[in-house]
């Protein structure tokens, strides 16, 4: 196991491969590790290699865990529409060393 500063790529999907609109914003990221708590500001990357139903953004300068381990990640999403913030999660997600 290697220790490194975290960095995080996230991705939003719609499942149904409808296109995702810019009508949101990632507000928040927090990386849940047992009893410690990365909390970023992702930034949004454009790529247009990338399918319209997918977003990703990237956030980094984390702090340094083992690779290997099983985190759980929640993403704030904020409806510009509406202001409305909602929560995203995805559990036991493997931190992975990427060469």
């Amino acid at each position: 196991k290697n220790r490194s500063n975290l960095q995080a790529l996230v991705w939003v999907v719609n499942t149904d491969s409808s296109t995702i609109t810019n009508h949101f914003t990632l507000s928040k990221l927090y990386l849940i590790n047992q009893d410690k708590i990365w909390i970023s500001e992702p930034e949004a990357r454009n790529d247009d290699n990338v399918y319209e139903f997918k977003f990703h953004a990237v956030s980094i300068n984390g702090p340094r865990w083992d690779t290997g381990i099983k985190v759980d990640v929640v993403l704030e999403v904020t409806d510009l529409n509406s202001n409305q913030p909602k929560k995203l999660m995805a559990k036991d997600q493997v931190i992975e060393r990427i060469e």
